[in-house]
């Protein structure tokens, strides 16, 4: 009687442990990686506009509006993530967020987009300004975030042609609906 009592219970016990290791909401890739996301709005013909958005690991949007100081993606180089936690300090957390299951979803559509192959840059009309839109990657080792452009809308349009940054793009752009 007490072996069939302990075999319950380590086997309850057991099933209690996975089930609390098992989180619905939980992004694969690196632990690490604080934000996934990114849209800013840039416009310098009716005075300086920049501000956006990111999306953390939480699927918090944390808003941003003409920061003192923000640390901006500069070629290849990418962003330590000093630059990545200074930049967090500047910004305020929306109203709305991202839901668990949502942001699994476009966070492994990200993780294999491409930035090799880009639409032709065309304009998009005068005086609109830019909106970029950007996945993240984060590197363990080096501590650097790469980002990759997957849409950039105003001025000049071009998109990554890459099937996964079409749709998270796409979904990006209601995500900026619903935030403004």
């Amino acid at each position: 009687m007490k072996i069939k009592l302990l075999k319950f219970s380590t086997v309850l016990l057991l099933s209690l442990f996975a089930f609390v290791a098992c989180d619905e909401g939980t992004v694969e890739g690196s632990t690490e990686q604080q934000i996934y996301f990114e849209v800013s709005y840039s416009n310098s013909a009716w005075g300086n506009q920049f501000k956006g958005f990111i999306i953390d690991r939480d699927g918090q949007i944390r808003l941003y509006e003409k920061p003192a100081k923000w640390n901006q993606v500069n070629g290849k180089n990418g962003l330590t993530s000093g630059q990545i936690k200074e930049n967090l300090l500047n910004t305020t957390l929306a109203s709305t967020s991202i839901a668990a299951a949502d942001l699994k979803n476009y966070v492994s559509k990200s993780i294999a987009i491409s930035d090799s192959a880009f639409s032709k840059p065309v304009s998009g009309g005068a005086d609109r300004g830019i909106t970029s839109y950007y996945v993240y990657t984060y590197d363990k080792e080096t501590q650097v975030y790469k980002s990759i452009l997957v849409s950039q809308t105003g001025d000049i349009e071009t998109y990554n042609k890459d099937k996964s940054a079409i749709e998270v793009a796409a979904w990006l752009s209601t995500v900026v609906d619903q935030v403004y």
